[in-house]
């Protein structure tokens, strides 16, 4: 227990990764923890999303292995997160939609869709 808080306080002080875990940014709103329930009947939570005002990201955070690169990212992560995307244009019309996942293992952040 004690050292899965140490890796989460490792994870949250890396330089590139710490602004997903700001409570609060100039401009921003932050939300974690949003259930967003797919077509396939999967529910999925949202781990960050980072409402700004022309843009939505959101971040799912990974506990496995971490992807060498791109073409090594699972396919069911990638469709996780084009579902996130898709539901997420429809709630926020005009809004410029990112999605990327946080291997925390590294970390790595890896931008899945822009």
């Amino acid at each position: 227990m004690v050292e899965r808080g140490a890796k989460k306080l490792e994870v949250r002080a890396n330089g590139s990764v710490a602004r997903i875990f700001r409570e609060f940014m100039a401009g921003r709103l932050n939300r974690s923890g949003s259930a967003l329930t797919h077509e396939s009947v999967e529910r999925w939570k949202i781990d960050r999303l980072l409402i700004e005002e022309h843009r939505i990201s959101v971040i799912d955070f990974k506990t496995g292995r971490v992807p060498a690169g791109d073409a090594d990212i699972p396919k069911g992560h990638r469709a996780q997160m084009q579902a996130y995307a898709e539901a997420l244009q429809v709630i926020f019309p005009g809004r410029e939609v990112s999605a990327a996942l946080l291997y925390t293992a590294a970390p790595k952040l890896m931008e899945v869709m822009a």
